[in-house]
């Protein structure tokens, strides 16, 4: 009967470890990777030419949804995301409505 026991057990740590793991990359994701064709991350995530991340041999992109930019009346860490491109003088992301830094 242990046996069994062991054996059940054994095929529920796998399951349940499968479904950790599926857990845990939903919770890394916040929001798509991309709005359309638009490349799209949190402020965080951003790349910027300080470091490194703007261009490298395969994409170029100064253009971004940044899914937890803030909008008018939005709180701070509320934000639902803004549509931003990427000012190299400033090496900020500036949303396209305000001509502002995005903020979350």
């Amino acid at each position: 009967m242990s046996e069994l026991v062991e054996l059940v057990y054994g095929e529920l740590k796998k399951e349940l470890a499968v479904l950790t793991l599926q857990t845990e990359k939903n919770k890394r994701v916040e929001r798509a990777e991309q709005a359309d064709s638009i490349p799209a991350s949190t402020l965080a995530n951003a790349p910027l030419a300080a470091q490194g991340g703007l261009g490298n041999n395969t994409t170029y992109t100064t253009l971004r949804w940044i899914s937890d930019g803030r909008r008018p009346g939005e709180g701070a860490g509320a934000g639902t995301g803004v549509l931003a491109f990427y000012q190299s003088s400033s090496n900020t992301w500036i949303r396209v409505d305000t001509y502002t830094a995005v903020t979350t």
